[in-house]
């Protein structure tokens, strides 16, 4: 930091207190023991978005975390991944005073299970550091001439030699994620790929009249353990790409899926056209039952239900196999129908005899429970997304350094680039390698 006659002019400021740009901080300062630092967030509070994750708990790093978890972005990952892995992570973090324990599929926590701890952790170390945050301060507008120049909301200005942009995405905006990210990167050139709302649940389509399998709010709060995949459907040719599948825990809303699994496949809906003039493909979201079961397997299990039981309800057939409240969608998309009746005011499903289904019916329904398709109309909104999917281009950024390819003294890191990965740690894994990253070298 050194001073003119007019201004001081700090030697590193970072726009954003979220998980990368708090640690994008601790490692300018680490590196700059002497020098200026300023952190600038627009909240009244460090780590709002930080708080909420993981129910409160905060996955903050997973171990099992891998370039190749980031997708299409894995390449531009794997210098900073390699430099702060998980390991890494959770070592940082220990000389911080988190005690921490790894869980199921390697998720990390605090030991205490307050996730709170981890934002109070990072600052201290800001603090101890001697690192000027600044709070309330919303950031209008960067330049750069002979130096940055960061105008804030209500007219002050601040300098700097280096700037690390680190104010995340669009996902959590009930946090204060507002996107200005992408309008500073785009007033020094960068290119912004179209963002949209990730790790969300999705919602299928509603609507009967063509006869596909259609959504009914009746299943809300239904839960079911399955193996879900993402299928694209050209509008053009028809042709189907199953995209990416998963297993876990699928949850039934009102209007959709939700639950991990489907979080996971939700970064991958990337619609093109749009609704006023036509997409041009659409997803469907497959759910497998019985992933451990072959198609001829539950047909022939179906058979012998069908002869065991033949004096029940049809309903019985499923009995046990799904959860009770799906069994009559899953009866009416093979063709089998059932009675409504109204006892005491309230509506009732009756069915004829099991013994009255066909051979054709059973095997439908075996295909059924191999993979009952949704169409997917789009997802929930960005207050309910974890993540931004798209974001800067990660070909305009050095990987190594995380620095503009197009402007000197310029970094960029976590969620505003184009970087997305799945649940489980492995988003805050990356902000905090790529602001580890931004911040060493924006130091140098």
């Amino acid at each position: 930091m050194r001073k003119t006659a007019h201004e001081t002019i700090y030697d590193v400021a970072v726009i954003g207190g979220g998980a990368s740009g708090m640690m994008a901080a601790i490692a300018a300062k680490s590196q700059l023991p002497e020098g200026g630092v300023i952190l600038l967030e627009r909240n009244d509070i460090l780590g709002r978005k930080l708080l909420a994750t993981g129910n409160g708990r905060c996955n903050f790093t997973n171990t099992l975390a891998l370039p190749l978890d980031y997708g299409t972005s894995a390449e531009f990952t794997e210098p900073a991944m390699e430099a702060v892995n998980p390991l890494h992570v959770i070592q940082i973090f220990d000389s911080m005073g988190i005690l921490y324990r790894v869980e199921d599929e390697g998720r990390v926590y605090p030991h205490s299970g307050q996730g709170a701890t981890v934002t109070q952790a990072m600052e201290r170390k800001l603090k101890q550091l001697d690192v000027r945050v600044k709070k309330n301060a919303v950031v209008e507008a960067v330049s750069y001439s002979t130096k940055f120049d960061i105008m804030l909301k209500g007219g002050k200005t601040i300098a700097a030699d280096k700037v690390i942009i680190a104010c995340g995405g669009k996902a959590g905006g009930q946090y204060g994620c507002q996107g200005d990210g992408y309008t500073f990167a785009k007033s020094f050139g960068h290119d912004v790929k179209k963002i949209r709302p990730a790790l969300v649940a999705v919602n299928c389509r509603s609507d009967e009249a063509d006869g596909r399998d259609a959504w009914k709010k009746e299943w809300k709060g239904v839960r079911s353990q399955a193996k879900v995949s993402l299928w694209r459907v050209s509008l053009r040719d028809g042709e189907e790409t199953c995209v990416a599948e998963d297993h876990g825990e699928v949850q039934f809303t009102d209007s959709g899926l939700s639950g991990i699994c489907v979080f996971n496949l939700s970064r991958h809906i990337v619609f093109t056209g749009n609704m006023k003039d036509g997409r041009n493909e659409t997803y469907m979201m497959e759910v497998d039952f019985l992933p451990d079961w072959t198609e001829e397997r539950i047909y022939h299990m179906l058979e012998r239900r069908r002869e065991e039981l033949a004096e029940h309800d049809a309903d019985a057939l499923l009995m046990s196999v799904v959860n009770s409240r799906l069994i009559n969608g899953l009866l009416e998309q093979v063709g089998f129908k059932g009675l409504t009746i109204v006892l005491d005011g309230v509506e009732e499903k009756t069915w004829p005899d099991l013994k009255t289904i066909t051979d054709d019916q059973l095997m439908k329904l075996a295909k059924l429970l191999k993979g009952w398709r949704f169409e997917i109309e789009g997802t929930r909104g960005w207050n309910d997304a974890q993540v931004t999917a798209g974001g800067v281009d990660c070909t305009q950024v050095d990987p190594v350094t995380m620095e503009s390819k197009l402007q000197r003294g310029l970094y960029l890191c976590g969620e505003v680039l184009d970087v997305d990965g799945k649940c489980g740690g492995y988003n805050l894994q990356w902000a905090f390698a790529s602001g580890y990253t931004a911040g060493i070298h924006a130091a140098e």
